[in-house]
């Protein structure tokens, strides 16, 4: 299970309720949608021993390393080793198992 479940269709769902004109409810639903989030990222933050917190973080870690050995494996002293990675929104997962990596 993901440390942060998929957002679904929150906004089309936030969406109707506003266009229904209850404003009262897509700003819970909205609330509630971010406060899991921020949630997740403190626990994150604070080392907080959750298993699907870890079970992601390691995952990351994991994907990061390869990369690093596929960098490392290419031996070549013309090109930096370095890898750019894009995700499609801001990633503290990403973050911390980059901080992690380097540590080792």
């Amino acid at each position: 299970m993901p440390a942060i479940k998929v957002a679904g269709n929150i906004e089309a769902d936030i969406n109707n309720l506003l266009i229904g004109g209850n404003v009262a409810d897509a700003d819970l639903m909205a609330l509630e949608f971010i406060e899991e989030l921020a949630e997740t990222n403190v626990d994150l933050l604070a080392d907080i021993d959750d298993q699907p917190i870890t079970d992601t973080l390691a995952n990351y870690t994991d994907f990061l390393s390869v990369v690093d050995g596929i960098l490392f494996e290419r031996k070549n002293i013309l090109l930096p080793r370095q890898a750019n990675i894009i995700t499609t929104n801001y990633d503290l997962f990403i973050e911390k198992a980059a901080s992690n990596t380097n540590r080792h």
